[in-house]
């Protein structure tokens, strides 16, 4: 086979490969350019967009989503015609967080000119997504970063002993053990069982051979339920030990916001990568500068931390994995923003922030009072108040 035709092929299953997200990216970029008066660029995926463009997604196709983000981007004066017409994908690849580990995806999903983007899509969606694990490089990220602005060395002394005291070993192997567990669901046997008794013609996998597998080994029973205890998943524990450390560590020292920050930039972790951290979030539906405090404090209202499982995985059995590797989940840390907590503490800014001083997003503000009437605090503690009780739940 010609090197060409063969690259080629790899290149079709490389871009059918990439989540919608990814796609909805490349389209924006291509967008913003062409509604700024200038060229698509060319190669790579970016000569996809076109046929991206029409997937469709629930509150429309991606081309009109990438029209509606940049005219929000427009209006919400961050951005000069200069950056639309320099825009580009981030390239940098994956990096490594704080120089430790694995290199994860940064922050930055495009450039405008020499400004970093967040592109998110319409609807729920999530500030940072990660391996359990994370969470402890990503805390000690934020502490480090946030002492070395404290002035006071008696405040920046004791929130490093608030930090210490709260992820101390035990807490940290703990997370670390429960990253590294694998678990099976019962959703995971209902669907061998389907595919079982509803074959699949073209599906060559031999899932009654997996399903001997998982009862030879005693994972599950002879009426298929799951009957080894360390493969079930139940994220009360360990969600309420992260919880607490992250409580006793920035909720209790006013510095909830420091977390908040770095969950939707990375500008911590990044901070030696040029680039990688992004100072603007961008959807169809709002525009928001990261780097404004009231921004901050507003998502700080919004985002909710939760467990889940990521499927895919391993079940570290050799019976099992010899047959197929993918039965196992790992649990993951997501840090979600609900379309409604957004909405609504929106609603409750704009109640509070003076006209001359909105939000973007939010396009009424006439009969709001003023921030010097009743100054910011009032939603600061108000969205302090909300965060304790989410997280104490």
């Amino acid at each position: 086979m010609k090197m060409k035709p063969l690259m080629e092929g790899w290149r079709k299953y490389l871009a059918e490969g990439i989540e919608k997200g990814k796609k909805f990216e490349y389209v924006v970029v291509q967008t913003v350019r062409q509604m700024s008066g200038v060229k698509p660029l060319t190669g790579d995926y970016y000569d996809k967009w076109e046929e991206w463009a029409l997937l469709s997604n629930k509150t429309g196709n991606l081309g009109q989503m990438a029209e509606d983000l940049y005219n929000v981007a427009k209006d919400s004066g961050f951005f000069t015609t200069s950056d639309f017409k320099n825009a580009r994908m981030q390239d940098i690849g994956k990096q490594r967080y704080a120089g430790q580990g694995r290199p994860i995806e940064i922050k930055t999903d495009a450039i405008f000119g020499k400004k970093t983007i967040s592109i998110k899509m319409p609807g729920d969606t999530q500030a940072d997504s990660s391996k359990v694990s994370a969470i402890i490089n990503k805390v000690g990220a934020v502490v480090d970063a946030s002492i070395e602005k404290i002035e006071d060395e008696v405040v920046a002394e004791n929130f490093r002993k608030s930090y210490e005291e709260a992820f101390t070993d035990e807490v940290k192997n703990k997370i670390i053990k429960a990253s590294e567990a694998r678990y099976l669901t019962d959703r995971r046997v209902k669907t061998l069982i389907n595919k079982i008794e509803n074959p699949d013609p073209g599906d060559n996998q031999n899932y009654e051979d997996i399903l001997e597998a998982l009862k030879l080994d005693r994972i599950i029973d002879e009426n298929n339920k799951i009957i080894k205890e360390e493969l079930k998943f139940n994220s009360d524990e360990i969600t309420s030990d992260i919880e607490e450390a992250i409580k006793s560590t920035f909720a209790k020292n006013g510095m909830l916001t420091a977390l908040i920050k770095e969950l939707l930039t990375g500008s911590a972790g990044f901070k030696d990568i040029p680039g990688a951290a992004a100072r603007y979030l961008l959807s169809p539906e709002h525009a928001f500068d990261l780097q404004d405090k009231d921004t901050i404090e507003l998502f700080s209202k919004a985002i909710k931390m939760r467990i889940s499982l990521k499927g895919g995985r391993t079940l570290n059995i050799e019976g099992v994995d010899s047959i197929k590797k993918g039965m196992g989940s790992e649990i993951s840390l997501r840090w979600d923003i609900k379309t409604n907590d957004l909405l609504n503490a929106l609603e409750e800014a704009t109640k509070i922030l003076a006209p001359s001083n909105p939000l973007p997003g939010v396009e009424d503000l006439s009969e709001q009072t003023s921030v010097a009437e009743k100054g910011f605090e009032e939603l600061y503690d108000k969205i302090q108040d909300i965060m304790f009780a989410a997280i104490e739940k």
